[in-house]
């Protein structure tokens, strides 16, 4: 992975927290699309989407429980749900990644078939 690679994926994560912040759990599908048709040259556009959309949302668990009692949520609702308190963190990082990750790689395929479509040399 290169300096320019990284920069990207630094970028992108911070539009998707900040995204995030300001729309709700369902900002990853939108900046996702917006990857996807931005980046559709990009073979791995959905991939840098989903991982980014990771990150982002990592980041925003991390200072979200640096303050708030986060810890006290997450072992009370794993007793609720019988689970593990992580795998509700590993839950919700994974939905902010397949939301980005599809919208991005929907978005870049139906771009590319307009695209196709409207190319006169067929």
């Amino acid at each position: 992975m290169n300096l320019q690679t990284l920069v990207r994926i630094a970028l992108l994560s911070a539009a998707f927290a900040v995204a995030t912040m300001v729309l709700g759990w369902w900002a990853p599908a939108l900046v996702g699309v917006a990857w996807g048709f931005l980046a559709r040259a990009r073979p791995v556009a959905a991939r840098e989407a989903g991982l980014a959309a990771l990150i982002g949302w990592g980041v925003l668990l991390l200072l979200t429980a640096a303050h708030a009692p986060v810890a006290t949520l997450l072992q009370r609702m794993g007793a609720i749900m019988r689970v593990p308190p992580a795998l509700l963190v590993l839950t919700t990082l994974v939905l902010g990644s397949v939301l980005a990750w599809g919208a991005a790689a929907v978005a870049r395929e139906s771009a590319l078939g307009f695209q196709r479509l409207s190319d006169p040399r067929g």
